[in-house]
This record gives structure tokens, C-alpha cells and sequence, in this order.
């Protein structure tokens, strides 16, 4: 997305008497040599509440770079209100100052929703100047709409990390008795591969060629299916029981394969499922009696499917692909996609990084431009996004892009056991995490990761109650560095958050549990990376009575420095510095605010100017 370099706020009289807090912003995009001032103004009601309209009117801002299909649309109260809008060429959307809207784009054209429209108003969209271009090959393909060209150019705005989402692909092409399974830079495949939906890195002005990534599926005959009235469902694979790739049909006899049934194939071995994106079901059993498999293509399409559809394997490399629009991208825990591309993008720097990891206490309780002016000769990132899901598969993927001369301090919530290791069953929220960008997924083991597939059936089916967001949306209230920056007040009053409840586990420290961290620490340092331990912040006011009775803090601190540095990695903290008094927190006994996580910084650059 573009970036905004100023913004200007002023009040305007409305006839009548009532006052409007509008928003004039004058966003500024200042892209190839050119700068565009792009007007928006959105309405908000100030002054109190004003009574609920049976109609509602919204009139769209003109905008001289983008054409609507219609400048004012009247509806009942709480609909839907959509509109298509034509863009100038080499200018794209960027935003909407209605909050709650979603985003369809085509080939010819984008579809703009504003979701439950409760008041009159006027409307701007932003629109952002093409940085660079993607010139995507149909390598085989055809066009639905049956084009006799061979390729379509897309037009792109780069994130701060110079990273943009890719055209999801099945919407525009398709190709005989063959599954689009992904884009890549090379025609014969051998190059990059890039998931639909999925990022890609630009410099500005450069078009990138991506080829249509096609696989041919495995011949009809060797399965048993049944036509039904929504499509056909497979019975029974009659096929080998060992091959390199088995690619499920994506029609047959000119209908969708919609499902793959019980018992549809026993005890066969492969290296590569594959399958297409017209499928929802997986049925318990499909695959049972010993299936193995090491690595899958599926879409997000699928929304009924479980781990005893694989007979509770699991797979070890996941490649998912779009077909749907995302619905998370504002959601907090998505940051973790954009906390990758700055890890992506500052890999290229010569520069060493200081790179912090844990849970959320870590994105709400470090203040990177304190440690950023404390080590100017580092470059700072902020990590920790979400404690309470997997720690295992974000250690993978943030390994993949570690360097040398990397410094990465890992702070782990004392009452996370996926932080602390363990625990490394699946959860939704994973899927949020990458919503963004699925092929960070590639990154990771899940060979040994419980629940995966029951967790991603829960994580698409809760998506259908949700609007579509666009991928160019920002989560909200993160900086540059990855630091949470919403508000957090400041009450003074030293109170719990957990009823007294917070608890030093010392079960979940034990000889698997630290040598499962260990083993994620010796990948970061085969890298050539420096690993030190810290504690997270937790409030003194919400440790549990009978913890205070045996101080469970001190001896869970003893066993982690006893622990780790018999495998070579330094405690650089003590846990008692990281227990704060209740009014330094926020809404949990481990978020801090403002002021506590400007002193929790200010402890942190005491114990790495020791080390560093």
C-alpha cells in the first residue's frame, strides 16, 4: 500500500446547527517521480448521538482518477451497498474511508461493498499509483472469457516491504484435465514457486513475468465416483499404492468434483497429494489403513475436512491456495505476515538485526525505537505477535530467514506452553497468522503437529460468517518496527486481570519441553545467529496465591538457566525484574502499557548491553 505522508484534520459546519468532525486527509502517493494528492472525506457524527434514518444515502466523492457506477445510492437502513468502480490506467484501489467494507477485484473491473450501512454519508476511495506490474502467463491455460491472448499484466502497490499479493488465478483461467497448483517465475516450473493469492518481492518500476504452474491430474479411470445433484464425489482410488503424486481430479464428465468419500483409498504411500480447488469435502476415513503422504495442495475452498479424513496423519509441507477473499487482513494477529516481509526485506541489509520473539507480551511490551536508539548500529525487529497458538511453526518460519550476524532474544510468556514448547498441537488462529501470505506455510514441520486439518476446517467454516476484507488492508495499530501502539491507559491502580490467577506451570518445564526449544534455538544459530533468553513481563498483583507461598517464579528461572546453558545458550534476565505492579498493565496480567513497556525496554537495553 501506499504510503500516507500527511494527514490534515478540519471541521466543517453543516446547515442546521450540527457540527461533523470530518476527516480531510491528503494522502500523497510519490511513486515513480510522479505525486498524486488524492482528497478523501468521510463523514462521522459528532455532538451525540443522532437518531437512526429508515433510508440511508451515500454519495461517493469524486475522484479524478476513478470512475463509480453510481455517485449516489439510497437504500433501507442496515444494507449492503455495492457499487463497481473503473480505474484509471496505471492507478489501482488502496482504501475506503467507510471502515466497513470489502473489495472484489476482475480483470475489468473492481467491485466495492459497504457492509450494513446504518447512516447517511459521503464516501471517498483512495487510490494508489501502480509502483510495478506482474505480466502473468496462461503457459497453457485458457480464459474463461475466452480471450485469445495468452497472458493478462496487473498493474501492482507494494507494501513497505516491497511485497505484493498475487492474482488468485482459478477465477480467470483453467486448463484440460489439469490443477492450477500455484504461479512460478520459470515456464517449465523449475523456478520459484508462488502460491494464488500468495506474495511476491518487486523493485518499483520492474514488471515480473509468473507462469501459470499447472499439474496433470491422474487419469479418470482410476477412480470410482458417483454423480450427484451438486457434483461428483470419489469413492474409491483404484490406482497404485506408491507414487510420487496423486492430483485428484478437479471435473469429470463435466461436473465439479465437490467430495472424496469414506474409505476412498486405503494404505497408499505418496510423496505429493494434490487437490483442486473445486473440492469442500473430505469425508472421515478417505484416506485410512496407513496412508503417508509428505506434502499437500489444497485450496481454501475446502470447508469440511478433519484429521481422520487422512486417518490422523500428518503432513509434513503445506502449500495452501487462495480461491476466496481474505477476511482477517485487519484482524491483530494477521501482523505475523507482515512482521515476515520486514524479517524478508531487512535480510538484504548489511546490517546486523537485534530480533525479539514471544507472544503478544513482546508486541505490546517493547518499545523499538528506545533499543533502536540504544544500538544505532542494528536494525530492530518486533516479532512476538500471539502467544497462546503454536510457537513451533513461527520458530520455522522466522528461521528461514535468519543471517548471520542476527542477535534474536526470545522472551516466552511463563504460562504459554506453546511458547515454552510444550505444547505444539494446531490452533484457528495459525491460519489467521498467515492469511496474508499462505506460502509461509511451506516453511514449516508440521510432521508432528496434532489437529492441523480439524484446525484449518474451523479457521475457513468461521471465515463464511465473516465480510471480505482486501489483501491490501493493514492490521491496525502496529508501527514500523512491529510494536503494538494502540492506546493502552495509563489507570495507576495496581489490580489483577486474572483474579489472582496467573500461574508459574512448572510442568510445562521439563527435559522434552526444553529440549523441543533447544532444537528450534540450534536452527536459529546454525544460521549464524546469537540466541539469548529473557523473561516476559507478568504482574505481581495477578500471581496466584500459592505461587507466592513458594516463589515458583525463582524456581522456574533456576531451571531455565540450568537447563540451557547446558546446551550453550545464556540467560541475560531475572525474572523478578519482569514483575511488574498492576498499573503498568493493560487489559491482561501480561500487556503492558504505555509506561510499563517503556520500563520493561529500558531493562531489556540494561541486560543486552552486558552481552552485546
Amino acid at each position: 500500500m501506499c504510503r500516507i505522508l500527511r494527514s490534515e484534520f478540519i471541521t466543517i459546519t453543516i446547515s442546521g446547527g450540527i457540527m461533523w468532525d470530518a476527516i480531510k486527509r491528503i494522502k500523497k502517493y510519490a511513486v515513480c517521480g510522479v505525486l498524486f494528492t488524492i482528497l478523501l472525506l468521510c463523514g462521522a457524527c459528532g455532538g451525540g448521538a443522532i437518531p437512526e434514518e429508515k433510508k440511508v444515502t451515500v454519495n461517493f466523492i469524486d475522484n479524478v482518477l476513478c470512475v463509480f457506477s453510481q455517485k449516489t445510492v439510497t437504500t433501507d437502513v442496515g444494507n449492503d451497498i455495492t457499487v463497481v468502480l473503473h480505474f484509471r490506467d496505471g492507478t489501482d484501489f488502496s482504501g475506503c474511508s467507510y471502515r466497513n467494507y470489502s473489495v472484489k477485484k476482475t480483470l475489468e473491473n473492481t467491485k466495492l461493498t459497504l457492509h450494513n450501512v446504518r447512516y447517511s454519508e459521503r464516501v471517498g476511495v483512495s487510490v494508489a499509483v501502480m509502483q510495478a506490474s506482474i505480466l502473468y502467463q496462461a503457459n497453457g491455460g485458457h480464459f474463461y472469457d475466452g480471450r485469445e491472448e495468452r497472458y493478462f499484466l496487473v498493474g501492482c502497490v507494494l507494501n513497505d516491504s516491497g511485497r505484493t499479493n498475487t492474482q488468485l488465478g482459478t477465477d480467470i483461467m483453467y486448463r484440460e484435465d489439469h490443477i492450477l497448483t500455484g504461479w512460478n517465475t520459470e515456464r517449465d516450473g523449475s523456478g520459484e514457486h508462488v502460491g494464488l493469492g500468495s506474495r511476491v518481492s518487486l523493485e518499483e518500476r520492474e514488471c515480473l513475468t509468473l507462469y501459470a504452474e499447472w499439474k496433470k491430474q491422474t487419469a479418470v479411470q482410476n477412480f470410482s465416483y458417483e454423480i450427484q445433484k451438486n457434483g461428483v464425489v470419489l469413492t474409491q482410488y483404484l490406482g497404485e499404492k506408491e507414487l510420487d503424486e496423486l492430483v485428484i481430479p478437479r471435473m469429470i464428465e463435466g461436473k465439479n468434483v465437490v467430495a472424496i468419500g469414506r474409505r476412498f483409498a486405503r494404505g497408499i504411500k505418496i510423496h505429493t497429494l494434490i487437490l483442486p480447488e473445486t473440492l469442500q469435502t473430505i469425508e472421515e476415513s478417505a484416506f485410512y489403513g496407513g496412508f503417508q503422504a509428505e506434502e499437500i495442495y489444497f485450496f481454501d475452498s475446502i470447508n469440511s475436512i478433519n484429521d481422520m479424513s487422512f486417518g490422523n496423519t500428518c503432513i509434513k509441507t503445506w502449500h495452501i491456495n487462495a480461491v476466496r477473499a481474505p477476511r482477517y487482513r485487519d484482524a491483530s494477529n494477521s501482523q505475523f505476515a507482515e512482521n515476515i516481509d520486514r524479517l524478508m526485506a531487512t535480510g538484504e541489509s548489511e546490517r546486523d538485526r537485534l530480533l525479539f520473539f514471544g507472544g503478544c507480551s513482546m508486541s505490546y511490551g517493547l518499545v523499538s525505537e528506545m533499543i533502536s536508539q540504544a544500538f544505532p548500529d542494528y536494525q530492530v525487529l518486533n516479532l512476538g505477535v500471539i502467544g497462546g497458538i503454536n510457537a513451533a511453526y513461527q520458530f520455522d518460519i522466522i528461521t528461514n530467514y535468519i543471517k548471520e550476524g542476527d542477535v534474536f532474544i526470545h522472551a516466552p510468556e511463563e504460562g504459554s506452553p506453546y511458547q515454552l514448547m510444550a505444547l505444539a498441537d494446531a490452533e484457528p488462529r495459525i491460519f489467521i497468522t498467515v492469511e496474508g501470505n499462505y506460502d509461509l506455510l511451506v516453511h514449516a514441520d508440521f510432521s508432528s503437529t496434532n489437529g492441523m486439518f480439524a484446525a484449518f476446517e474451523n479457521y475457513n467454516t468461521a471465515r463464511d460468517e465473516l465480510p471480505e476484507t482486501a489483501y491490501e488492508m493493514l492490521p491496525p495499530m502496529y508501527n514500523r518496527f512491529g510494536d503494538y501502539i494502540g492506546k493502552r491507559p495509563f489507570e495507576g491502580i495496581d489490580k489483577s486481570f486474572s483474579d489472582g490467577e496467573y500461574r508459574f506451570d512448572l510442568s510445562l518445564v521439563n527435559d522434552a519441553s526444553i529440549a523441543a526449544l533447544c532444537d528450534k534455538y540450534d536452527a536459529v544459530r546454525e544460521r549464524g545467529a546469537k540466541i539469548y533468553f529473557s523473561f516476559a513481563p507478568f504482574n505481581r498483583n495477578g500471581v496466584a496465591l500459592e505461587d507466592w507461598e513458594t516463589l515458583e517464579w525463582l524456581v522456574f528461572e533456576a531451571a531455565y538457566r540450568e537447563a540451557l546453558s547446558a546446551r550453550g545458550y545464556e540467560v541475560i534476565s531475572q525474572v523478578e525484574s519482569y514483575m511488574f505492579p498492576g498499573r503498568f498493565f493493560f487489559d491482561t496480567d501480561y500487556h503492558l502499557n504505555d509506561e510499563g513497556a517503556k520500563i520493561r525496554t529500558r531493562l531489556l537495553i540494561e541486560d543486552l548491553n552486558r552481552v552485546l
